[in-house]
């Protein structure tokens, strides 16, 4: 099992000059939203990398961050610019100054604090190794997500099973007083007719349909053996390595759907507090599976 929220970060060094970083963040969502932010003069390979971080994940709103930087740039030692570079950035100062009647001189050290001017340009993309590179760390990046996503899902399997088994703790209280409900609905019949002062003949087949539909419409036996049937098959998605976070959801609406039912076929103060503690423990996994891949 895998919860949506996560986060991996990776770096690679190429050729000794400059170091290319991935982090990877992602949150939860009902579909996969990919946000991408890459330098510019790397956005051919964007599909590349879509279908790269689609591998990794099916659902969640993922993003990824990737930079480049000079070896400079990560504290190893001051790089000078380029010298023809930086000659021409002064001379363009120079020019631009005259050009809009400015007095003064043109301030080297302002230029030299400027952080993109000590910065190597980026490797072109053409050059050998650098997709492959960038492809990697992206790779690496992602792979560290999904651990942290790991890791959070199992923390969650042990909480969805420790909550399952509750609510069967649950529902077994309930089932012990099922003839309790079934007594009730006879008791309700026989107190309403007498207060009605009916005179009923037993064998008439209209007050005998009646009698069945009531007994019927009390009875939750229906309602006890689905619920079971889904925390047999909630525990088997939670065994499961595929992702399952919209089974889950179903299972939990389902699971609401029938213990509302119950509560409101039974009629017994009895099952009213379980019913209540029941629906309880099944809200709290409802905004747990939210995070679930």
């Amino acid at each position: 099992m895998l919860s949506m929220t996560g986060f991996g970060r990776s770096e690679k060094n190429i050729a000794g000059k400059y170091i290319i970083s991935a982090e990877v963040s992602s949150i939860n969502r009902k579909q996969l939203e990919l946000r991408l932010s890459i330098p510019q003069e790397y956005s051919v390979w964007e599909l590349d990398l879509r279908t790269l971080a689609a591998g990794f994940f099916s659902r969640g709103a993922v993003s990824i961050r990737v930079a480049v930087k000079g070896v400079a740039s990560s504290g190893r030692g001051a790089v000078l610019p380029e010298q023809d570079k930086f000659d021409e950035v002064i001379k363009f100062a120079v020019e631009a100054r005259r050009r809009n009647g400015l007095s003064g001189e043109v301030n080297v050290e302002a230029l030299l604090a400027m952080s993109g001017l000590l910065q190597h340009s980026f490797p072109e993309p053409e050059d050998d190794g650098v997709k492959e590179a960038f492809l990697e760390v992206c790779r690496e990046a992602c792979i560290n997500c999904r651990s942290s996503r790991e890791m959070e899902g199992n923390a969650l399997k042990e909480e969805f099973s420790s909550r399952i088994s509750q609510l069967e703790s649950r529902l077994e209280v309930i089932c012990g007083h099922l003839p309790e409900i079934v007594e009730a609905g006879k008791k309700r019949l026989l107190e309403k007719i007498a207060e009605l002062k009916l005179e009923i003949d037993p064998q008439d087949s209209s007050f005998l349909r009646e009698v069945i539909y009531l007994t019927d419409k009390s009875d939750v036996t229906e309602e006890v053996v689905r619920l079971k049937s889904h925390f047999v098959q909630f525990r088997k998605y939670l065994a499961a390595d595929a992702p399952c976070g919209r089974n889950l959801d179903f299972l939990a609406q389902e699971m609401f759907r029938e213990i509302n039912t119950l509560g409101n076929k039974s009629g017994n103060s009895a099952i009213s507090p379980e019913v209540v503690v029941f629906k309880t423990e099944l809200e709290k996994i409802r905004e747990q599976i939210q995070n679930v891949e």
